[in-house]
């Protein structure tokens, strides 16, 4: 009986030790396991756009200081306001690193936890705009765009400034005037078809496929270059884009010099422009009291744009003499009269609501070859003052009539004065030039008589 009593104890004493060792073990690796696991992410955790799944707290913490500079490095964040724009620069944006790992729950998407320093802000929009009305501005929903961006590490940004202020109401933004003579009956029906031409963000303008949709090509040449060249004195009140501009052989009577734009939809000439802009704009045409009045509507820009017109320049012309037998030894005809070349560069100034003075853009170089005066003056024919060299002087006053002999350039051909990469009136040059080719070998019949004439 003892002796058993003495196996049962030992038995007990030994399967107590044996459930102690076991539970002892199974705890320590549930405790373990609870402190690896308290250490370490989850599958699918992210913190902004990083996932963070696996790492410890200090890989995890390394890792997004990493990604965040890289971003800082990179990431471009810009406020546009009416055309202009202006950098953010990223050290506005403060990341909470270490706030971020300590809330990231596991298994799920977290938030980067970010500051963003408002006077930095506040002072890139000063620079946009020095004018701004921080008041009525919502800048809270200005902060929480940029912050939201930024805590997802997006690279580029650009943030309307308009969206966050009061709604404008559209204003006149720049006019123009043309006095019209009493043959402008293709103006007035340019300007009823098109009273109101509306000009979307970023679109481009082109005058004669307005005119192509109205099946309107036959209209007059001259009349739709007053138009033209009105809307472009218009369009240097704006910041828009001339795309395409020309000018003629000469300047119109009724243009002022630098203002033509040349329209010749037979020969594709045309006159267009864009809207760089992200609001739509109007261009409105009217006929008052014999005048032809242009005004474009829309929103206020953030600069003044004005054109400046340089001093003219005039360039006298030559005096080209030509001979002929046909004409009595001293009688002088006058085959052209001739008149001076005129030159003006046009510039468009965009000036800051603080009145300074932001940047001189050069439009054009606007230049008129001058028109020699050509003389035919008579000899005789039967005369021995028609020696070789008088001969010679005669060819050579018609071989300089080709020629400028200021720079050596033809006369038949005018500088690219075009505001862009548009060269002006190139197929009306061209045709020019066949015409003076002609008139040169008229000149030398003139000097010698024509094959089949008979003396006088």
């Amino acid at each position: 009986m003892g002796s058993n009593f003495k196996r049962f104890k030992v038995t007990m004493v030994l399967t107590i030790a044996s459930l102690f060792i076991l539970g002892f073990s199974q705890f320590s690796t549930v405790v373990f396991s609870s402190f690896v696991e308290r250490d370490t992410f989850q599958e699918q955790t992210t913190i902004g756009p990083i996932s963070v799944s696996g790492k410890s707290r200090d890989q995890a913490t390394s890792l997004l200081k990493e990604q965040i500079k890289n971003w800082q490095e990179n990431a471009s964040f810009e406020l546009k306001y009416k055309g202009t724009s202006q950098k953010v620069d990223t050290n506005s944006f403060k990341f909470l690193v270490n706030e971020s790992i300590e809330s990231g729950i596991d298994g799920q998407a977290n938030d980067l936890v970010i500051e963003v320093k408002q006077q930095n802000i506040e002072n890139t929009l000063q620079l946009l705009t020095p004018k701004i009305n921080f008041q009525a501005m919502d800048m809270a929903e200005l902060l929480n765009d940029l912050s939201s961006a930024a805590s997802e590490l997006v690279p580029s940004l650009a943030l309307r400034v308009e969206d966050y202020l009061p709604k404008e109401e559209p204003l006149v933004v720049a006019t123009s005037s043309r006095e019209l003579g009493k043959d402008s009956a293709d103006i007035e029906t340019f300007v009823q078809e098109f009273s109101q031409i509306p000009i979307e963000p970023h679109t481009n303008v082109s005058l004669m496929k307005l005119v192509e949709g109205k099946k309107l090509n036959q209209l007059s040449s001259h009349q739709m270059s007053i138009v033209s060249s009105a809307l472009f004195e218009a369009l240097m009140s704006t910041n828009f884009t001339i795309t395409e501009r020309n000018i003629g052989r000469e300047l119109p009577e009724n243009i002022q010099l630098g203002l033509e734009a040349k329209i010749d939809f037979s020969k594709n000439i045309d006159f267009s422009f864009y809207n760089p802009n992200e609001n739509r704009y109007d261009i409105r045409l009217s006929i008052d009291k014999g005048k032809l009045e242009i005004t474009v509507i829309g929103i206020p820009f953030s600069s003044k744009y004005q054109m400046n017109l340089t001093e003219t320049l005039e360039f006298k012309p030559r005096t080209i003499k030509r001979y002929t037998p046909l004409l009595e030894p001293g009688q002088k005809s006058v085959e052209t009269e001739g008149k001076p070349g005129l030159m003006r560069i046009v510039y468009r100034e965009t000036i800051a609501s603080t009145g300074e003075l932001i940047e001189s853009e050069l439009i054009s170089e606007d230049f008129y070859q001058p028109i020699h005066r050509v003389e035919v003056h008579g000899i005789d024919p039967n005369s021995n003052q028609i020696s070789e060299q008088q001969a010679e002087q005669g060819t050579e006053s018609l071989a300089n009539s080709e020629s400028d002999g200021s720079n050596g350039n033809p006369m038949n051909e005018t500088p690219a004065v075009n505001t862009e990469n548009q060269l002006p009136a190139t197929t009306e040059q061209n045709q020019e030039n066949n015409s003076n080719a002609e008139t040169d070998d008229s000149g030398e019949d003139r000097l010698w008589g024509k094959p089949n004439e008979e003396p006088k």
